[in-house]
């Protein structure tokens, strides 16, 4: 088979009419030039590599994008990388755009991908704002009204905006195409016209806004919150309440605390006087106080969780529900018992014989906290004990840390699992053990007695 036969042959990829005439090119060339297949071979390589140059030269020098369809772009990439790696002379700088364009489209892929995520991203707001906004309407209407002007809003954004985003993934994918033609970014300027989505857009856009920036200037948004059904809370609604009038009239008489609360911060600390405040939302339940036998029992129902909140306070202050107990500075209480899920809590600067700690998935700070006997079991989250003095402290603890600084402990039992251990500027006089599961111990400049089981 002579050098043109088989050129022809490797040709396919051409359509018919630049093939016949890229042959009849040759042909008369190979003819002037007395061009044997070996002089062939030895000028312009082999047929097939010869082949591949010129078909990647043929779609690289296309000025009318009409000429490449849709669905042959993809293949124009790889004979164009094919063309390139058919000559050794420029073999080095193929390999560097065979990696610039990988580059290229992984950053293509990665936009499409950010695409598709925003316009999910508000879609979803909007659905579950409008869903929100209805469920609440018969309990708050300037709630309701809001939540559903957001909604309508964020369609009319994604109205807007899905246009723009798929012309612009188009814009990427053609810039890539140009980029491998190597015939520069050409911009096509059209005439914009008003499309009926982009009317009904702007519409929903300007319905939506006005809906919900008229009820912002008639009352601030608060939150939705879920609790056997969804609720609607003002902002200015989260406030203090006392219920020390729940109290026994001698609070000499109170011995001992039992705290039980979930969703709900609790923070026992030191003051003048006996007293418990609630900080919540006005239309959640408060706290039950008893008195009995010199135990002050202080109850706190399953709080509310939030769905939405449009409170940007709660960016740089803390508005979460919480149980403030004071106890007087001259007060040594028998025992402080807490019982705490889903929130976290702190004891500060109290005196008592025994002190109980239970917290599941939030933290328990216990802080120059002065005790016989302390025990703090928590899960999913951590112990932190700074300059407290305890004669025994036990800890357990699952799934997070515990940690242990500028106190006086005589002994000291720690379990964990699945946590580290930080002991630091600590003393631990008489003996006891650290053991832990999957985490790291570490002791810094802590005295430990002569027998201390560390593992």
């Amino acid at each position: 088979m002579s050098y043109l036969n088989e050129l022809e042959a490797h040709l396919h990829a051409l359509p018919r009419d630049e093939r016949d005439e890229t042959m009849a090119y040759y042909d008369e060339y190979f003819t002037e030039a007395n061009l044997s297949n070996s002089a062939a071979r030895k000028q312009f390589g082999t047929p097939k590599q010869f082949a591949r140059r010129l078909i990647a030269d043929f779609y690289m020098d296309a000025d009318d994008e009409s000429e490449i369809k849709p669905k042959q772009q993809l293949r124009m990439i790889w004979v164009v990388i094919l063309g390139l790696l058919a000559s050794p002379v420029i073999l080095p700088v193929a390999l560097i755009m065979v990696a610039l364009l990988v580059s290229a489209l992984a950053t293509v892929f990665g936009m499409v991908l950010t695409i598709i995520s925003i316009v999910v991203a508000i879609l979803i707001t909007a659905i579950v704002s409008i869903i929100t906004g209805v469920a609440i309407v018969f309990n708050s209407l300037s709630g309701g009204i809001f939540f559903i002007g957001v909604g309508i809003a964020a369609i009319g954004v994604l109205l807007l905006i899905g246009p723009l985003m798929v012309s612009f993934m188009r814009a990427c994918f053609n810039g890539l195409i140009n980029l491998i033609k190597a015939i520069g970014r050409r911009f096509i300027k059209k005439e914009q016209i008003m499309k009926r989505k982009t009317i009904i857009g702007w519409s929903l856009l300007v319905v939506g806004v006005a809906m919900a920036t008229s009820t912002m200037l008639i009352e601030k948004p608060g939150r939705v919150i879920w609790h056997n059904g969804f609720s609607y809370q003002k902002r200015e609604s989260v406030k203090d309440y006392d219920l020390s009038q729940q109290l026994p009239r001698n609070t000499q008489d109170i011995q001992k605390i039992a705290i039980d609360a979930t969703d709900t911060d609790i923070y026992v600390q030191r003051g003048e006087t006996f007293s418990v405040t609630e900080t919540q939302a006005e239309s959640e339940n408060k706290a039950k106080i008893s008195f009995s036998n010199g135990e002050l029992k202080i109850e706190k129902p399953t709080g509310d969780h939030s769905i939405f909140n449009f409170d940007w306070r709660e960016l740089y202050h803390d508005n979460s529900p919480r149980l403030t107990i004071t106890v007087p500075s001259h007060v040594h209480l028998n025992a402080i018992g807490i019982t705490q899920e889903n929130s976290e809590v702190t004891v500060s600067d109290v005196n008592a014989n025994t002190i109980n700690v239970r917290s599941n998935n939030d933290d328990v700070n216990l802080v120059r906290v002065t005790a016989q006997n302390a025990m703090v079991d928590v899960k999913n989250a951590a112990a932190n004990l700074h300059n407290v003095t305890i004669n025994k402290l036990r800890v357990q603890s699952n799934n997070d840390d515990f940690k242990l600084t500028g106190s006086s402990v005589k002994i000291l039992e720690a379990d964990l699992k699945n946590g580290d251990v930080d002991v630091e500027h600590s003393k631990i006089e008489t003996g006891g053990h650290i053991r832990n599961q999957n985490g790291d111990i570490v002791i810094e400049t802590t005295e430990l007695p002569t027998f201390f089981d560390a593992q």
